[in-house]
């Protein structure tokens, strides 16, 4: 049985997403949701959520320091109309420290930030390359400077927060793509990421450039297996789910496609890795 929620509405460039929070005795939790109206099913909710659990098992598996998420079925209402939808829910990972995002900290031009002098200006160069990395593996589009935060302590010590928001990733608003040729598909995903001065292509050229001063400690050396008992889990999750949601139902071989994808992107990540080695 789903639980109500009070969702407040924000809008982005890609659509729109419902967020709330959750106190539960001393516990906080984040509650997101997925699109309204998305391209090719406009009328179900998007699979936001999905992805954003599908990223955090396999920023578990290649050992990143990433921001929980699960699955949940939650209802609210919204301009008047009930609804009850798939929801992704996070752990307030903060322990305490103060949360700072990227744009806050002093940057000369926000739409073009020096990856080199923020790795020094912070001491997290070896945090932000391997952010870096994952975010090339699931082609995250949307690595913008709110998107990027780091924990101060009281003794102003400063490191990476938890990788967090990567519900734009995967080909997250093209289903049809990842079914089908998902390398074609993916020439169509873009980079609102000013760290990365907005292109993929820019990633890979700074990946290059600064995992020689940067060591990162992703793990790209893993199996098939890994990655499907990581997706697997996520599919049982969502199975159990969907029954009761009305978001985008997806078949059998979007989850297979999405392994696939995963796997290719992987391995194009240690190809640069290693390129850059000989």
């Amino acid at each position: 049985m789903s639980q109500q929620a009070n969702f407040s509405l924000h809008s982005n460039s890609k659509g729109n997403l419902l967020k709330t929070t959750r106190q539960d005795g001393d516990k906080l939790e984040f509650l997101k949701t997925g699109r309204l109206q998305v391209r090719d099913f406009p009328t179900f909710w998007g699979i936001e959520p999905v992805i954003e659990v599908l990223c955090y098992r396999l920023g578990r598996v290649l050992g990143l320091n990433i921001a929980t998420q699960r699955l949940d079925l939650y209802a609210g209402s919204r301009l008047g109309r009930d609804f009850e939808t798939l929801v992704c829910v996070s752990d307030d990972f903060r322990n305490g420290k103060s949360l700072i995002y990227l744009q806050s900290l002093y940057i000369e031009n926000e739409d073009m930030i020096e990856f080199d002098k923020l790795c020094r200006l912070t001491g997290c160069g070896e945090s932000l390359i391997d952010m870096l990395a994952f975010d090339l593996i699931i082609m995250n589009e949307d690595r913008h400077n709110s998107n990027v935060g780091f924990l101060i302590s009281d003794d102003e010590q400063l490191e990476l927060a938890p990788i967090y928001d990567n519900g734009y990733s995967l080909l997250y608003d093209d289903i049809k793509g990842m079914q089908g040729a998902f390398k074609t598909a993916s020439r169509h995903c873009l980079c609102n990421a000013p760290l990365y001065n907005e292109g993929f292509t820019a990633a890979e050229n700074i990946f290059r450039k600064y995992s020689k001063i940067y060591t990162p400690t992703i793990k790209l050396d893993i199996d098939r297996k890994q990655i499907e008992n990581a997706v697997n889990g996520v599919k049982l999750e969502y199975n159990r789910l969907i029954k009761q949601a009305n978001n985008i139902v997806l078949p059998d071989v979007w989850w297979d496609k999405v392994i696939d994808f995963i796997m290719w992107r992987i391995d194009y990540v240690r190809d640069l890795r290693d390129s850059m080695e000989e």
